[in-house]
């Protein structure tokens, strides 16, 4: 049961997303030392749950490297300014896109950190690899900007 409505709706976004774009293949297994208990990850059992709740849409396992992938496929070739942050840290980054495909389809890993960092506010505590990741996507996101203004006037 959700806290609030919004708390509901990002439940059943992130559900619906999980299922068809990001299918996260990982489990924790935890180690001597730490506080996290077994959560062994089980396929066939998270797929039949996505089925279950998407009307029967199988889950797509790898929907971003099979999409993007290393080399671009057509669905990139007409996609652009997309700057894919992923963190050494996320137990998901092995499903992330990590190559540059282009100029404007573009990936960073952050070591020591997860993907989310990047894009919250400022703080000391920020690594050197945090800011650096910043500027490297406020440097795409201006040039991007500059361009489009360029092409259609201010």
């Amino acid at each position: 049961m959700a806290v609030n409505p919004e708390s509901a709706l990002v439940d059943e976004l992130w559900g619906y997303q999980y299922c068809t774009e990001i299918f996260q293949l990982f489990g924790q297994e935890p180690g001597p030392d730490d506080v996290f208990w077994p959560a062994p990850w089980n396929a066939t059992e998270a797929a039949a749950g996505c089925e279950a709740s998407n009307g029967g849409r199988a889950p797509n396992a790898g929907w971003a490297t099979l999409t993007f992938g290393e080399a671009p496929s057509q669905w990139a070739a007409a996609t652009s300014n997309i700057v894919w942050s992923n963190g050494e840290l996320d137990p998901w980054a092995g499903g992330g896109v990590k190559a540059n495909l282009s100029t404007s389809l573009v990936s960073i890993t952050i070591p020591q950190a997860a993907h989310h960092l990047d894009l919250m506010f400022s703080d000391d505590g920020d690594t050197v690899a945090v800011t650096e990741a910043r500027d490297f996507e406020m440097a795409h996101v201006r040039r991007w900007i500059e361009e489009k203004k360029a092409r259609w006037g201010p």
